[in-house]
């Protein structure tokens, strides 16, 4: 793995970081240094809806858009070349009841939003809503069908490497919902019905980089649900899964390489190696403590850090350490915010 500081000067392209924060229903920008840390932007804070709770980029660096909870839309934004956000024409735009997490398919053609309803804002039947991007302006049209049936209480949506499937997490019903995606228009098909994860109250998921398998943390029984992905999209149960994890467990995501997967627990990060079978074993050092109560994790797109909203302290940041998958918490930690945030996610400038 390249260090960081080559890395960046080899590229010439800055990268910045950008949290959500519930108190002041904000987006905050940050500067990424060489050794992970966050400096806030010329302009810090950018305004978006009521209570803001999940963000996203898509893979060209050129947009960013939040979820904003209670006023039930999506806030867009073009980010500018000193990282800088811009409101995207018609921003925001509607969305479900109590719009909770917000993924863009790798292609950066399409965007999906879990509406967990009674779960956020205590109306209405949730859903998931589909939007394409306009590549040009940033601006998002509604596709065909959408919103989407899921299950009870779908919380959280992510999509394949390849951008055929999307996978959906029911917090309620305690089951992952499959969709096959169009892939010209970007509408969402039920594929197969639900598969329970084994645990209760499912409320974050995550794919390896190869799309090999798939794995759901389970916030009611403290667990992580592990499942192998075939060709088909079709989700088959790892065997010893669920894995035990600690109380809170909420954050997940995984290593670049795809070797090692971290879920936040309270006041700390639980690591884990994956096996070739896809099983989870605890790593050595784990749980690796964290300055407040971690809410959620992202990692970030050079693949050296880990940087999780730790709520009230602020954001936090850790090194990855490539080859034992341990992690350090980076200088400064944690990075300020304005009381509570709730997701993190960086960006490559252009």
């Amino acid at each position: 793995m390249v260090p960081p500081t080559s890395r960046a000067q080899t590229t010439g392209r800055l990268e910045f970081a950008y949290a959500v924060d519930q108190n002041t229903n904000a987006v905050l920008g940050y500067k990424v240094g060489a050794t992970g840390t966050l400096t806030p932007l010329a302009t810090p804070s950018f305004h978006a809806g009521v209570a803001p709770n999940s963000i996203a980029i898509d893979p060209t660096g050129h947009f960013l858009y939040v979820v904003n909870l209670l006023s039930d839309n999506v806030s867009g934004y073009a980010i500018s070349a000193d990282g800088t956000l811009k409101p995207v024409p018609g921003s925001p735009f509607p969305a479900g009841s109590g719009p909770g997490w917000i993924t863009i398919d790798p292609t950066g053609r399409f965007v999906y939003v879990a509406n967990c309803a009674d779960l956020c804002s205590g109306l209405g039947q949730g859903s998931v809503s589909g939007y394409a991007i306009n590549k040009t302006t940033g601006a998002l049209t509604a596709v065909p069908g959408s919103p989407f049936t899921a299950d009870q209480i779908p919380y959280a949506v992510t999509v394949d490497h390849t951008g055929s499937f999307a996978y959906v997490a029911n917090f309620r019903s305690g089951t992952i919902s499959v969709f096959k995606i169009d892939q010209c228009s970007g509408s969402l098909w039920a594929s197969s019905q639900s598969v329970p994860t084994g645990g209760s109250d499912p409320l974050a998921l995550t794919l390896d980089p190869h799309g090999r398998f798939l794995y759901v943390t389970n916030t009611g029984s403290n667990n992580v649900s592990a499942f192998a992905v075939e060709s088909n999209g079709v989700l088959k149960t790892i065997p010893g899964s669920p894995f035990a994890s600690e109380n809170s467990t909420q954050g997940i995501v995984v290593s670049p390489s795809g070797e090692f997967l971290y879920v936040t627990a309270g006041f700390g990060v639980l690591g884990y190696s994956i096996e070739t079978s896809g099983q989870l074993v605890p790593l050595a050092g784990s749980p690796f403590p964290a300055s407040g109560f971690l809410v959620s994790l992202s990692q970030d797109k050079r693949g050296h850090y880990l940087y999780g909203a730790a709520s009230a302290a602020g954001v936090d940041a850790f090194k990855l350490d490539p080859t034992t998958g341990k992690l350090t918490t980076v200088t400064g930690t944690p990075f300020a915010t304005h009381g509570n945030a709730a997701s993190v996610t960086t960006a490559i400038g252009r």
